[in-house]
């Protein structure tokens, strides 16, 4: 890519708010891309002017980010996007809304649209989207009726800090000396730690919930506290040692989600040496076939538990559960999104 190319990231305005996948997801791509030499930056709509830059990078085509799409159309400048398309979006779900969209606008009186409209609109306006998996470009295609050959399969990275990481700091940390199960997300239902700290009571082991949880899931925390074997650590900056020890000290991480693209905290396991039991509600392929991921059905406690304990019995090599996502730096990652930056301006 030319030297003095400036590229904007932008997403929703209240995204940093809040830590989670995506927030890491665009630091790191931040991060990784300026140690490739380029000039890129978080867009700011109140300081920025948007004509100095020569791409944007959007990422999430939810909350509302159509109108970003709609707005760097009007000025002529290319957009790529980064979607984060729910692997529930088919061929048949997408002639259902797009049936409802030609119902509510017009009852609307032609002032709102539904938010399959919104997610098709950045679709395409975008003249690249980077696809997390296959499984995902498979529901852009397919939910969208977007052209195969504008989406490009750019992988979730992972930092360097997971790669090595020690068990001791975190144990000596918090005095958990006992084999445990580690979930790192949200505390809320849809992420379903509850039926991991079920799974977990059923094996003997303690549970270790790491995350945010917001005012309203308070009651939720609680009923997961209540089973009896848990330790909730609250969040951890990814950067946080502490966070890439956790990983390496678990027997086992599970993400019993309803629902995942392609969870971050999955592949940071992986590179910390830890096996992963998983939801098959995933758009994951790039740690599919990957001998140390089970997929389990998430509605089922006991499903969890048995996988949890086949890994837990085979004694997992952590070497080489590690060396299974080293293809997933974030090096190798920034050069995708390079090469696809470059093809764009040419």
């Amino acid at each position: 890519m030319e030297v003095g190319v400036k590229v904007g990231i932008i997403s929703y305005p209240m995204l940093f708010q809040r830590s989670g996948g995506l927030q890491i997801q665009i630091k790191n791509t931040i991060s990784a891309l300026r140690k490739k030499g380029v000039d890129v930056s978080i867009f700011d709509p109140i300081v920025d002017v948007a004509s100095d830059f020569d791409i944007f990078h959007l990422f999430s085509v939810a909350n509302g980010n159509y109108k970003i799409a709609e707005y760097i159309d009007s000025i002529n400048k290319p957009l790529v996007c980064s979607p984060l398309v729910p692997p529930y979006w088919d061929s048949v779900l997408g002639i259902k809304a797009r049936f409802l969209e030609k119902i509510v606008f017009p009852i609307c009186k032609y002032a709102n649209h539904t938010e399959y409209y919104q997610m098709d609109y950045c679709l395409k306006k975008a003249k690249v989207l980077f696809a997390l998996s296959e499984n995902e470009k498979k529901s852009i295609v397919r939910g969208f009726c977007v052209n195969e050959s504008k989406v490009i399969t750019v992988p979730n990275g992972v930092s360097e800090i997971f790669f090595g990481a020690n068990d001791l700091l975190f144990r000596e940390r918090y005095g958990i000396a006992k084999p445990y199960v580690l979930q790192v997300s949200s505390v809320t239902p849809h992420k379903n730690p509850l039926a991991t700290a079920k799974a977990a009571r059923q094996l003997g082991l303690e549970f270790v919930l790491i995350g945010q949880v917001s005012p309203h899931d308070t009651g939720y925390l609680d009923k997961v506290l209540d089973i009896g074997n848990v330790h909730f650590i609250g969040p951890l900056d990814n950067e946080n040692p502490l966070l890439s020890s956790a990983y390496a000290g678990a027997a086992v991480f599970c993400l019993p989600s309803f629902a995942e693209v392609s969870p971050l905290v999955t592949i940071e396991a992986l590179a910390s040496g830890t096996p992963v039991v998983m939801t098959t509600n995933n758009s994951m392929d790039s740690v599919s076939e990957n001998k140390f991921v089970f997929e389990v059905n998430p509605e089922s406690v006991d499903d969890m538990s048995v996988a949890m304990g086949r890994f837990i019995d085979s004694r997992v090599d952590s070497h080489q559960c590690a060396d299974s996502v080293k293809h997933l730096k974030w090096n190798n990652v920034a050069d995708l999104i390079l090469q696809a930056y470059g093809k764009l301006l040419h």
